[in-house]
């Protein structure tokens, strides 16, 4: 890999979901912070055939992933999925009522600079992650997410987790 200052990203993007299993995206609204994390975990042996154990074997026993959303539009729709409410009509919700439910996410980059790559999870299940300050006097509110990435071998059997474009020239 050579070094290149075109590669360094800076920018921001559109993040859209649709439920799952049938539905159409729909634009999250501004979303200041969009981050992926994965976890592997191992299963480790080690010898003590000498005067200090040493690793000699390692073995992945796991790997999972996680969706952070940080979203500072606060409409109906996303005060549902906040508080796994049913919406009613476009003047109430129910929390608490509806089930937890599985997304489609996707992320759509528009950068100042670096290379654009699309982010598309196929399965992630979405709870609240945090509390929701209902008094924020000197910075905008937030609603945080937390996106479980879950596997899709039925409809991706050799990507099941997400897949990631680029536009091609």
């Amino acid at each position: 890999m050579a070094h290149d200052v075109e590669k360094f990203v800076t920018g921001g993007g559109i993040v859209t979901i649709k439920k799952l299993p049938i539905g159409s995206y729909t634009d999250m609204g501004n979303c200041p912070e969009l981050t992926v994390e994965t976890k592997t975990e191992k299963l480790e042996h080690f010898s003590s055939r000498g005067t200090f154990k040493s690793k000699d074997k390692s073995i992945t026993t796991q790997k999972t992933a996680t969706l952070k959303i940080k979203l500072d539009e606060v409409a109906q729709e996303q005060l549902a999925m906040y508080f796994q409410g049913i919406i009613d009509d476009q003047y109430s919700i129910r929390p608490l009522e509806a089930d937890e439910l599985e997304y489609a996410v996707k992320f759509v980059p528009d950068y100042a600079s670096g290379e654009e790559w699309t982010y598309e999870f196929w399965r992630v299940k979405i709870s609240a992650a945090g509390t929701l300050n209902l008094i924020k006097m000197n910075e905008w509110a937030e609603l945080e997410f937390e996106g479980e990435i879950l596997e899709d071998v039925d409809s991706h059997p050799t990507n099941r987790f997400w897949g990631m474009t680029k536009p091609t020239a």
